[in-house]
């Protein structure tokens, strides 16, 4: 099917998430604009190998986590296709986004299927993803980050940007720093 069917398919998935929106306003608009660019971005990168900018969109304390379960055994995993199946967007700064991921985890020859839903934050004016559920491989969130994974550090938010994450009724779900999930979230 190709770049262009999976492009075409999360258009889809994404224009749909904006006709349910469409009371939000123009607003929401852009922040869905904003969010189908960084899903994008994301899963394209981690579909070719590319953990290195599929990190940039994980929040800092996790990257370190995400680049060990990926990149040090990158030859057993290919990703064969992705599909946005829906996206929703919870308010201007939060969203829910399914995927669908066709992949083989080598030696296996079996072509897998695996849906898992994202969510994401808009924090400082980016989107991130916050969280996933049921990812094909699990994070060690003890791993330390590699400081050359980021030429030293990478991009960070600025020093005086306190980051929270609310779910839509305004509880904090995270902080900065927190390495463990809260009480009944799903590690990621």
């Amino acid at each position: 099917e190709g770049r262009w069917g999976v492009r075409a398919r999360a258009v889809a998935a994404l224009a749909l998430g904006l006709a349910g929106c469409s009371a939000f306003g123009a607003s929401q608009a852009d922040a869905l604009k904003e969010l189908q660019d960084s899903v994008e971005a994301y899963n394209d990168a981690y579909r070719w190998k590319n953990y290195e900018r599929a990190a940039l969109f994980l929040p800092p304390d996790v990257r370190g986590a995400f680049l060990a379960a990926y990149e040090e055994d990158d030859k057993s995993l290919h990703v064969e296709d992705y599909q946005i199946m829906q996206a929703n967007l919870l308010t201007a700064d939060s969203a829910k986004v399914t995927i669908r991921v066709r992949y083989m985890e080598l030696p296996s020859v079996t072509l897998e299927n695996r849906t898992s839903v994202q969510h994401w934050q808009r924090v400082a004016g980016r989107w991130i993803l916050e969280t996933e559920d049921n990812p094909i491989r699990a994070l060690d969130l003890s791993k330390a980050a590699d400081p050359s994974a980021f030429g030293g550090g990478g991009p960070e938010p600025a020093p005086d940007v306190a980051v929270e994450v609310t779910d839509p009724s305004g509880e904090v779900i995270r902080k900065d720093g927190d390495v463990t999930p809260p009480e009944g979230a799903e590690p990621q």
